[in-house]
């Protein structure tokens, strides 16, 4: 038997006992039967004899990868056996100088696995500064650690001593292909002499992202350098901690259970109806069963902290109508508010401590209803989530025009998971709520 490199096609070849320089060749029929794994052929063939002979091979089945643009344009499709990781044999992706980054290829979204279907990957991009082509390895980054205030944040370290000589250090950091520029902060607050670069406000939906930073500084000589491409993201931070036996100890044990609450809330954003993120690949997608059991297993006791006081705010001159949560993006309470003008309106919220803030009233652009307006109240971080904050409203003669509003991220979340409302809120806000509970229960037991 003859087969072709794809086996698609076969011959079988047939020798005359009686004269081996005489011989036939006959085409085969090839049969395909395509699994999910493996692909089995079967060649059959009628000889000169009339009888029927057979011969079988086996392949990986291919699957049809996609690779993309970050623009979602096709770049090349490939045909990779399963069980096989792919691999880009292309032209590297491209994307355009927006005049203040250029943007280099850093990675493929999602991940790059073992094929097991047909798949799509999309190409993300690191921005750098334009006209820097010296690499400097000597110095990295030594540490990267996660802040949870009432957004997300990924700090990245480095020793002052790497950087000595050097001044002007500031990392350019890419998040679903969209720069942010850093400058650095030489701190020891962590007990060692370090610069440290912060990306603030990372969203929950956006925790398993993949981060690209890279670090720039001008060195002895005057020239500006820059370190290579740095990947790190939330979730892997997580994952870390949790794959790492130095953290398995019961003096751990609250941290665990706060990062496994984290990415399970963090999963929940990535699906939150309307505002979807790459659900196909959740946050909490590493998580075992034997981690499962480190997350808050309930939802917490929760305590109502909702009061209203003041004037009656059917008749106040500006009405509080309504509160609600941000529960896709930070963790804020948003207040919907109504006034004939909010000219030399003074909104002042009083949080637990007794310290005041105000806030700039927000045009609604979500309904109709032209007198109403939003306010946002985003002081309190996920361990403060039971801890009250009163809304007054005030004219420019500091007289109040509507009721005192006292509440909580807590009373929300009582609200939407044990009050009866019409309609009803959805399974999966539900689910977000109660996973955000579980989270504000953990970052106060862990914090303290």
């Amino acid at each position: 038997w003859t087969w072709a490199e794809d086996f698609s096609s076969a011959t079988a070849t047939f020798t005359c006992k009686n004269n081996a320089e005489h011989t036939v060749t006959i085409e085969a029929t090839i049969e395909k039967t395509v699994g999910t794994a493996t692909t089995v052929y079967v060649g059959t063939v009628t000889g000169p004899d009339g009888n029927v002979d057979t011969a079988r091979q086996e392949a990986a089945t291919k699957y049809t990868i996609t690779w993309k643009n970050f623009d979602g344009e096709i770049i090349k499709t490939s045909e990779v056996p399963y069980g096989t990781v792919p691999a880009f044999d292309g032209d590297a992706p491209v994307k355009a100088s927006d005049g203040t980054y250029d943007y280099v290829h850093a990675g493929w979204y999602p991940a790059l696995v073992a094929v097991t279907g047909e798949a799509t990957y999309t190409a993300e991009f690191a921005a750098v500064t334009p006209g820097v082509e010296t690499v400097d390895d000597s110095f990295y980054f030594n540490a990267h650690t996660i802040a949870l205030y009432n957004d997300l944040s990924i700090i990245y370290k480095i020793n002052a001593t790497q950087l000595e000589g050097c001044t002007d250090p500031y990392i350019i950091a890419t998040i679903n292909n969209k720069p942010y520029r850093i400058d650095g902060v030489r701190t020891s607050s962590d007990g060692k002499d370090r610069y440290w670069f912060e990306l603030k406000n990372v969203l929950p939906q956006h925790a398993a992202t993949t981060v690209y930073t890279v670090l720039f500084a001008t060195d002895s000589n005057g020239q500006l350098v820059k370190t290579v491409i740095d990947e790190y993201s939330i979730r892997q931070y997580c994952k870390n901690i949790l794959n790492n036996a130095t953290y398995s100890t019961d003096a751990w044990a609250k941290l665990r259970t706060l990062l496994v609450d984290l990415v399970n809330y963090c999963a929940e954003a990535q699906q939150y109806p309307g505002k979807e993120y790459r659900t196909n690949d959740l946050c909490n997608n590493f998580i075992t069963e034997e981690m499962k059991p480190m997350g808050t297993q309930e939802v917490p006791e929760l305590i109502d902290r909702k009061v209203v006081a003041g004037l009656n705010n059917n008749t106040a001159p500006v009405k509080i109508k309504g509160v609600t949560l941000r529960l896709d993006q930070s963790v804020s309470i948003r207040y919907t508010v109504e006034a004939d003008s909010i000219e030399g309106l003074i909104p002042v919220f009083t949080n637990s401590s007794g310290k005041k803030s105000t806030a700039y009233f927000v045009e609604n652009t979500e309904t109709e209803a032209t007198n109403d307006y939003f306010l946002y109240y985003s002081g309190y971080n996920f361990s403060q989530m039971d801890n009250p904050v009163t809304l007054t409203i005030y004219n420019s003669d500091g007289e109040a025009v509507s009721s005192t509003l006292t509440y909580s991220i807590n009373s929300y979340i009582y609200s939407v998971l044990y009050v009866t409302h019409n309609p009803p809120y959805s399974d999966a806000v539900k689910s977000i709520a109660a996973a955000l509970a579980k989270l504000g229960a953990s970052a106060k037991a862990y914090i303290g």
